[in-house]
């Protein structure tokens, strides 16, 4: 198993499993999601921005041709209401499910917290659904802290 920056070739298995993401989990925590928003003109061309820009990145685990997971972040423009720094956030993860256990998801992490400590980056951020427990748990345990809480009600 490889962890790799992702090129435009893997493109299409990388939608397919951003996509096996939102319908396998965000849709359990987020009734407002739009499953099929990959395949507009619109995430078709979000989704290349992380291959393709400088201040994106997309890092994918593969073993045998086979995608197994990936992670996708970007570098983030500073806050102007915090203390100069510049800050990251790692913006989408996903590892098949049979491939979990596995530290697939901790060396994509790795990948990622490379890449910005290559960047000059002092600072990651995550935003994980606060029903996702194991998510919650895996960034946790990766050393991410507690921040904002953002609460939504639905009318």
């Amino acid at each position: 198993m490889i962890i790799r920056q992702a090129t435009l070739k893997d493109f299409n298995a990388l939608q397919e499993l951003e996509h096996q993401l939102f319908l396998k989990e965000f849709k359990d925590y987020d009734l407002t999601l739009n499953c099929n928003w990959l395949f507009s003109e619109e995430g078709i061309k979000d989704l290349k921005t992380y291959i393709t820009k400088k201040s994106q990145c997309a890092f994918i685990a593969e073993e045998n041709n086979k995608l197994l997971g990936y992670l996708m972040g970007s570098i983030q423009k500073a806050q102007s209401w915090r203390k100069t720094m510049k800050k990251a956030k790692l913006e989408s993860f996903f590892v098949l499910k049979e491939f979990r256990n596995q530290s697939i998801g901790s060396k994509l992490n790795k990948a990622f917290n490379n890449w910005c400590t290559e960047n000059k980056v002092n600072l990651v951020e995550v935003v994980v659904s606060a029903q996702n427990e194991a998510a919650t748990r895996f960034y946790r345990k990766d050393g991410f802290k507690d921040y904002e809480l953002t609460l939504e009600k639905p009318l």
